[in-house]
């Protein structure tokens, strides 16, 4: 259930967090770029994608904490897997 985002603390990072953690070294990278940046043209095109990309990255860790929260309460996940596995399993694998 758990293999799309992984567990927080294992050692190994899963997909979806290894991507959240990608994007957000692109944001830096970007951030950088538009600092030694002298058109501002160039600019507002790098500020809408870094506008995006935090978009995203708040969306991925509200749903990684949301899942987080599930699985540390085992009898909640439990009675929610038991109602609805589908909605579960698809939270799992796919927070987007």
């Amino acid at each position: 259930m758990v293999a799309g985002i992984g567990v927080p603390d294992d050692g190994a990072t899963s997909r979806m967090r290894g991507l959240a953690q990608s994007l957000a070294s692109m944001v830096q990278e970007i951030e950088l770029w538009i600092a030694q940046s002298v058109a501002p043209r160039e600019q507002h095109a790098a500020i809408l994608v870094i506008d995006a990309a935090r978009l995203t990255l708040n969306c991925a860790g509200a749903a990684f904490k949301d899942l987080d929260g599930t699985r540390s309460d085992t009898p909640t996940l439990l009675r929610a897997w038991r109602e609805d596995q589908a909605e579960i399993a698809r939270r799992a694998t796919r927070p987007d």
